[in-house]
C-alpha cells in the first residue's frame, strides 16, 4: 500500500462531504468539509469484526513522521486484545 506524502497531505482540499486518504496500515488522513485534517486509527479487536476507529490527532498538533510513530504501539494493544482507547483513557486519567 503505498505511503502519504508531505505533499498530498498539503493539497487535500476540502470537499462537499467528509473523505479519508490512507497512509496504509490502519492510519489515514480524515478532511473534513470545513478543511480541518485529522489523523484516525482504524483497527479490529480480536474476536471482534466491528472497525473501530480512534482519533489520533490534528494534523497540526501530530505530524506524519509523529502518527506513524505511534502505529508500532497501538497495534502491540490491539494485538494483546486492548483497546488503545480504553488505554489512551486509562494514561490520561492517571495523569490527572
Amino acid at each position: 500500500m503505498s505511503k502519504l506524502t508531505a505533499k498530498q497531505i498539503e493539497h487535500a482540499a476540502p470537499k462537499d462531504k467528509e473523505y479519508r486518504l490512507s497512509d496504509g496500515n490502519g492510519i489515514s488522513l480524515r478532511v473534513r468539509p470545513s478543511g480541518a485534517k485529522s489523523w484516525l486509527y482504524c483497527f479490529r479487536l480480536l474476536d471482534n469484526r466491528t472497525l473501530l476507529q480512534m482519533t489520533l490527532g490534528s494534523f497540526e498538533n501530530v505530524p506524519l513522521k509523529e502518527a506513524r510513530g505511534k502505529l508500532p504501539e497501538l497495534r502491540k494493544l490491539v494485538a494483546q486484545g486492548i483497546d488503545p482507547r480504553t488505554a489512551r483513557a486509562a494514561a490520561i486519567t492517571q495523569n490527572t
